[in-house]
């Protein structure tokens, strides 16, 4: 089993910047800070599916994850607000060829859990700023 080495976010959803180092990691912290942001952006990363009206931070045109794994799977997903969205998966270096397949393929089981947290929250709740600390 692949274990995740890298993650790294920007502008998705709440999030203005994440980064991961793949240790052992746990999301806590009040309502608002963005826990549900982070396995939100993860979902779309590997499925590019979202529940969530917007994807990109509000005030941003463009947001971006990105995941690297030991195995030497590297996933890039950028949405943006003025142009095509960007997607690269690469295993060992080299462009995997129909990536929506692949991650399908690989990655079912991950894909079909979603945090509903924020399902019940407003759009601006949902879209929360976070920082790495509480939303002002």
């Amino acid at each position: 089993m692949s274990k995740i080495t890298k993650i790294k976010i920007k502008n998705l959803f709440g999030i203005s910047e994440y980064n991961g180092d793949g240790k052992s990691v746990e999301l806590s912290g009040q309502n608002g800070v963005g826990k549900s942001s982070v396995i939100d952006a993860i979902r779309y990363a590997l499925t590019n599916k979202s529940d969530r009206r917007y994807i990109v931070r509000n005030g941003e045109t463009e947001g971006e994850i990105l995941i690297e794994t030991d195995s030497g799977l590297r996933i890039n997903r950028k949405a943006r607000t003025n142009q095509a969205d960007y997607k690269s998966v690469k295993q060992n270096g080299h462009e995997v060829g129909s990536p929506e397949t692949f991650l399908k393929d690989i990655f079912t089981p991950v894909a079909a859990f979603a945090c509903r947290v924020y399902v019940d929250k407003t759009e601006k709740e949902q879209n929360c700023d976070y920082s790495g600390h509480d939303p002002v």
